[in-house]
C-alpha cells in the first residue's frame, strides 16, 4: 500500500485530507515534523502549494530519513509547476526506499512534466509493478502513450480504468485521448458523465470546451464564469476555456482580454502563447503576431521533418548562395500559402531546396527559383540553412502591405488544362467545388458544410458545376472527377479550365488564389486567423472573396447569398 498524502500525486488539485488520513499524517511524522506535515496539507488545500513545499522542505530538514516527506515535498513542488525541484526530492526519497511505488511514480510525473517522455515511461511502468491500482500514474501512462501517437493503446487502457476507483480521472483522460482522435461525440460524452458526477468540475468543463456545439456556446460560458477554480492550473484552463469560447461566439475583445490574463498566469505557456499569436495575426498585428507564431515549435506534437535540422533556422541572414532547405508542416492549404516566399529566398540568395508532402511535389515544381522539389521522406541534399514554410514571414519582416500577393506564383500544366477546357461544357459558367477538407483538421467540423446545406448552389441555372473533392461523392447535378484527381497538379490542371471555383477553407481555395483564379471561399463564423478578422476579401489572395456565416454554423445563409451571386453571374 502506498504511504503518504500525497502520495498519488493529488490527480485532482482540490482533493482534502480527510481526518483519517491526516491521522496518518501524524502517525508517520511525529512531532514538530508532523504538525508541519499537516499544516502543509492544509496550505495546498486551500491552493497554495508553494507555502506547502516550504513547509514540507522544512519537516524534510527535522527529519531527513523520512521517504513519504521527500515523496511528498516532490509532489508539492510539482504543484507549484516546478518539475526540476520534484525530481530532485524524488531522487532523494528513491535513495531511503528504491522500490517506494509512490516515489517512482511521482517521479515519472516529473519526468513528464521535464519533457523526458522516455524517463517518465519506465518510471510509471515500475510504479504500476508495485502498485497496480495507482490510477493517476496508469492514466499517465497511458497519456504518453496518447503523446507518442499511439491512441488506440492509450484509449484501451483508459477505458479499463474507468471501471474502478478514480474513474472520473480516467475519463477526463479518456475524452482528451478521444479529442486527438477527433471522436467528438464520445469526447463529449465522457466530459459529460463526469459532469453529472461534479458539475462544477473545471477540467471537464474546459474539455466540453473543446466539442461543444454552436448552439450550446453560451450555456457553457455561463457554467464556466460559475465554476471556483481550486488551483492556478484551473484558472490557466479556465481563461484559455473562455477565451475559446469568446472566439467562437465572435467576441474579439474577449478573447484578447482572457488570453492575457492566460498569459500573466502562465507566462510559458506553450499553447496559450500560440492561441495570443494566432489572435494577433487574426487582427492584422503582424509586427507581433509573426514572432509570437514560433511558440508552435515548442508544441508537443509539432511534426518537422527528420532531415536537416542541425542546420541553423534562417531568419533573414545573408545567404551568399548558400543551399537551404525550405521544409513544409502543418496542411497542404498552408504549404500552399506559404511557398510564395520561395522565389523570394532564391532571390535573397539561397540555393532552394523545397520538401513537401508527395501530393503537392508536382504542383510545386512550378515554383520560380527553386532549385528542387522532393517529397517528404527522400533524401535531401546537404544545406547550409533550414527554414520552416511558416517561419519565411517572420524572415521577411512581413506586415499587411508587404504580403507578396502577386499571383499567379504556381501554374498548371498547360497540356492538361487544355484537355480538360475541351471536355467541359460550353456556353455555361463553369465552376469547381469543394465542401470540406481532411476529416483530420481540428476544426473540420465547423470549415467543413454539409453538401445538402449547400443545395442552392448546386442548383443554380446556368451553371456547369464539377467536384473539386478527391473523396466524397457530389449531388447529381455536380459532375464527379475524383478518380482524375490524382494529385494536386492534377487539379490546379481543371481549376485552369473552370471560371470560377467556390470552395470552404481548404487546400482547394489556397490552390485557386495561388493560380490567380477567381475563388469564393466560405468560411464558417469564427475562421481561421488566415483569413483576418472582418473582411470579405484576403490581402493574401486578390482574387478571392470572402462569404463568411452571419452566425455560427449558419451554412445556408451562406449558401443563399453565393447562388444569388452566382445566378447574377450566369446573367
Amino acid at each position: 500500500m502506498i504511504q503518504g498524502w500525497l502520495a498519488l500525486a493529488l490527480p485532482r488539485p482540490d482533493r482534502r485530507l480527510s481526518r483519517p488520513a491526516a491521522e496518518a499524517v501524524l502517525a508517520a511524522t511525529p512531532g514538530k515534523a508532523g504538525l508541519l506535515h499537516a499544516a502543509a496539507l492544509t496550505a495546498l488545500g486551500a491552493g497554495d502549494a508553494r507555502r506547502a513545499a516550504g513547509l514540507l522542505e522544512q519537516a524534510v530538514r527535522l527529519t531527513p530519513a523520512s521517504a513519504i516527506l521527500r515523496n511528498d515535498v516532490g509532489v508539492a513542488w510539482l504543484a507549484v509547476g516546478l518539475p526540476s525541484k520534484a525530481a530532485a526530492a524524488l531522487r532523494s526519497g528513491l535513495e531511503l526506499e528504491p522500490a517506494n511505488a509512490a516515489l517512482l511514480g511521482n517521479l515519472g510525473l516529473a519526468l513528464r512534466a521535464l519533457g523526458d517522455a522516455s524517463g517518465a515511461g519506465e518510471r510509471l511502468a515500475e510504479a504500476l509493478a508495485h502498485e497496480p491500482a495507482a490510477t493517476t500514474f496508469a492514466v499517465a501512462r497511458a497519456e504518453l502513450l496518447a503523446a507518442s501517437g499511439q491512441l488506440d493503446e492509450a484509449e484501451a487502457m483508459l477505458r479499463e480504468l474507468t471501471c474502478g476507483e478514480g474513474a472520473a480521472e480516467a475519463r477526463l483522460a479518456l475524452g482528451r485521448v478521444l479529442l486527438a482522435m477527433r471522436r467528438w461525440g464520445d469526447a463529449e460524452a465522457c466530459f459529460e458523465r463526469v459532469l453529472a458526477e461534479a458539475p462544477g468540475d473545471i477540467p471537464a468543463l474546459c474539455g466540453l470546451a473543446e466539442v461543444i456545439d454552436d448552439t450550446r456556446l453560451g450555456e457553457l460560458e455561463a457554467r464556466l464564469r460559475a465554476a471556483t477554480p481550486a488551483a492556478a492550473r484551473e484558472q490557466l484552463d479556465l481563461e484559455r476555456a473562455l477565451a475559446r469560447l469568446a472566439r467562437l461566439r465572435g467576441d474579439v475583445t474577449e478573447e484578447g482580454r482572457r488570453l492575457r490574463r492566460a498569459l500573466v498566469l502562465s507566462p510559458g505557456h506553450v499553447e496559450t502563447r500560440v492561441d495570443f499569436a494566432k489572435h494577433q495575426l487574426r487582427q492584422g498585428d503582424f509586427a507581433a503576431g509573426w514572432p509570437a507564431f514560433e511558440w508552435r515549435w515548442r508544441q508537443p506534437d509539432s511534426a518537422l521533418p527528420s532531415r536537416g535540422l542541425d542546420r541553423p533556422r534562417w531568419l533573414g541572414e545573408p545567404l551568399g548562395g548558400a543551399a537551404i532547405l525550405l521544409h513544409a508542416e502543418q496542411g497542404f492549404g498552408s504549404v500552399i500559402q506559404f511557398a510564395r516566399f520561395a522565389p523570394m529566398v532564391a532571390a535573397a540568395g539561397g540555393r532552394v531546396t523545397l520538401e513537401v508532402p508527395r501530393p503537392l511535389e508536382r504542383l510545386m515544381r512550378s515554383l520560380e527559383g527553386v532549385a528542387e522539389v522532393v517529397a517528404a521522406g527522400e533524401p535531401v541534399p546537404d544545406v547550409t540553412w533550414r527554414c520552416p514554410l511558416m517561419s519565411l514571414p517572420l524572415a521577411f519582416g512581413t506586415e499587411l502591405a508587404s504580403i507578396p500577393a502577386q499571383v499567379p506564383y504556381l501554374a498548371a500544366d498547360a497540356a492538361e488544362a487544355a484537355a480538360w477546357n475541351r471536355r467541359l461544357p460550353s456556353g455555361a459558367l463553369r465552376v469547381g467545388l469543394a465542401w470540406s477538407g481532411g476529416p483530420g483538421h481540428y476544426n473540420d467540423r465547423r470549415r467543413s458544410a454539409p453538401i445538402a446545406a449547400l443545395e442552392p448552389i448546386w442548383r443554380t441555372p446556368g451553371v456547369a458545376l464539377v467536384s473539386l473533392q478527391p473523396r466524397g461523392e457530389p449531388p447529381s447535378p455536380v459532375a464527379d472527377v475524383a478518380a482524375e484527381l490524382a494529385d494536386f497538379a492534377a487539379t490546379a490542371a481543371l481549376i485552369q479550365a473552370l471560371d470560377l471555383v467556390v470552395a470552404v477553407d481548404t487546400a482547394v481555395a489556397h490552390l485557386a488564389g495561388a493560380l490567380g483564379k477567381p475563388v469564393w471561399i466560405l468560411l464558417p463564423f469564427a475562421a481561421e486567423y488566415r483569413w483576418l478578422a472582418g473582411r470579405d476579401d484576403s490581402p493574401w489572395y486578390p482574387t478571392a472573396r470572402l462569404f463568411r456565416q452571419p452566425a455560427p454554423g449558419d451554412w445556408a445563409a451562406v449558401a443563399t447569398r453565393v447562388a444569388a451571386e452566382l445566378t447574377a453571374l450566369a446573367g
